[in-house]
């Protein structure tokens, strides 16, 4: 298990990688600058040699191939350094953010989750769990819809104890690993608007088969035959047999028109978000992990004999290359060597072999984010424990608890013990032996509370365990003799009907034996 960190360490670390992607900015920015400035003096170098070129004809336009290919060098380099800026910004705002939560700044400038509000849910209006300084702002990190709908399912609903033992492991995994958690955050384009899972989950959905080879073959058999009659026109012997051969194409594949369109109609807007999505899946195919939880939602990326992200990077080469048909320079190629039909082929066979599995796959990633959200705040908060979850029975008892909205320095820390009064619900609703065994373990901490010791006589007496019941209701009376208004004198009676003297006898009570 990996060490937990100090406040102060996790603080400093948090300051020091601001202060480092802000210098790599100012570096960038500086860099931006030059190449801006490098490409206008680029292009005034070479407008002046071409003019002299091809006005006064003093020398040949191939000398400018030299401005020109350094103005395309610099272009290109250009481009990717304000890809890297980009990155490196969100790097600062993500330790910015993280800053701003460790030191109670950030009310209003997180993700609110606003849209998971329910007006008929029976905790989460009360407990701030989402809205302006709710829960939800406070932990949230992720960058899409997916990861933000995970994690308010968590905090909407219980878990059973096996599955918040898992997520607790995965959390101490992921709570160390900074480079990846920025990794996430930083990698691909802005993604929180662009990326909608349902867009791609909806049109993964659609039903579809694959393409029958015979179909395949005959579509290459007349793309030979186009090219062959191409050529044949090429060499002196005129396009009439290529004409010919082009409309006879369409012809044939006249039944299969339908579905290429519907193929062109539904790949537009899924197109768009593929990029985001392999980028975010192939981060977390790459990174090795501890925790069993999240070996398991890595291996169901890696199912198969390729990954999800590299599955989903073939979707998007085969949308990129089919893409080229709205460029009119390419409709003539298009004709000859049934471009468009190849591609709508090839895209629907890969529907009918993944397309299921985009749900699956989006899924996981948000579990991702939402376990990266909770790390996050475990890295932050340190000195917040896991709660300790019992394999069996009720129970729950906390100490120094405090609202998790409100700053240390204002938050008030208590204790709370309610064994107590789960045991006396039990009581109350008749499961007596079940009371019995819960009162034990109120009775074990302690307590010098008066109330404690009247439940746990009242349970002891209705399990017929005299001496107990006697030594619990005498402790009660001799603590504090008007504890309760009504149940003072219930001790009292009862004390009288088993024949007890109240007196401050030291409370030393093993469980009675099951009747």
């Amino acid at each position: 298990m990996r060490r937990m960190s100090e406040p102060h360490e996790n603080y400093r670390e948090t300051q020091r990688r601001l202060a480092q992607r802000q210098k790599t900015v100012e570096q960038q920015t500086h860099l931006h600058t030059l190449y801006g400035r490098g490409r206008i003096l680029t292009v005034l170098a070479a407008a002046f040699p071409a003019w002299f070129a091809w006005h006064d004809h003093l020398f040949s336009a191939w000398w400018l191939l030299g401005p020109l290919s350094v103005f395309l060098v610099l272009l290109v380099r250009h481009d990717r350094l304000l890809r890297l800026l980009e990155r490196s910004r969100r790097g600062v705002e993500v330790y910015a953010q993280g800053l701003r939560r460790m030191e109670d700044r950030w009310i209003g400038t997180g993700i609110r989750g606003e849209r998971f509000v329910s007006a008929g849910h029976p905790y989460t209006g009360d407990l701030d769990i989402f809205g302006r300084g709710s829960l939800f702002e406070l932990l949230c990190t992720a960058r899409t819809q997916m990861g933000e709908t995970c994690l308010a399912t968590w905090l909407s609903a219980p878990a059973d104890p096996a599955t918040v033992l898992a997520r607790q492991a995965a959390v101490v995994d992921l709570r160390e690993r900074l480079d990846f958690r920025e990794g996430l955050a930083t990698a691909g384009d802005e993604v929180r608007s662009a990326l909608q899972p349902q867009v791609l989950v909806d049109w993964g959905a659609k039903l579809s088969e694959p393409v029958a080879r015979s179909v395949w073959f005959f579509a290459w058999g007349m793309v030979a035959c186009n090219l062959g009659a191409a050529v044949y026109g090429v060499s002196g012997h005129g396009y009439y047999l290529l004409m010919l051969l082009v409309g006879l194409d369409w012809v044939l594949l006249w039944k299969q028109r339908t579905r290429i369109q519907s193929v062109l109609l539904d790949t537009d807007r899924p197109a768009r978000q593929l990029e985001l999505l392999a980028v975010l899946l192939d981060r977390v195919e790459q990174e090795t992990f501890e925790a069993p939880l999240l070996q398991e939602m890595q291996a169901q990326l890696r199912a198969g004999d390729q990954p999800a992200s590299q599955r989903i990077r073939r979707l998007q080469t085969l949308l990129s290359w089919i893409g080229l048909r709205q460029n009119l320079l390419f409709v003539l190629v298009d004709a000859v060597v049934l471009w468009t039909v190849q591609f709508a082929f090839a895209i629907e066979n890969w529907r009918a072999e993944n397309g299921a599995r985009l749900a699956h796959w989006t899924r996981v990633l948000g579990e991702f984010e939402a376990l990266i959200a909770l790390a996050t705040y475990a890295y932050e908060h340190p000195n917040d424990p896991f709660p300790e979850i019992l394999a069996a029975g009720l129970s729950l008892h906390a100490e120094g608890v405090s609202h998790p909205l409100l700053p240390d320095r204002q938050a008030v820390r208590n204790t709370v013990k309610l064994d107590d009064t789960l045991a006396w619900c039990l009581y109350k609703n008749g499961r007596t032996q079940e009371a019995a065994d819960m009162v034990q373990k109120a009775l074990k901490y302690n307590t010098p509370e008066a109330l404690f010791s009247f439940h746990a006589g009242m349970i002891y007496n209705k399990l017929g365990d005299r001496r107990t019941a006697s030594l619990c209701l005498g402790r009660a009376l001799s603590m504090n003799g008007s504890f309760h208004p009504i149940y003072v004198q219930v001790a009292a009676d009862t004390l009288k009907q088993l024949g007890s003297q109240t007196g401050s006898a030291s409370l030393a009570v093993s469980p009675p034996a099951n009747r």
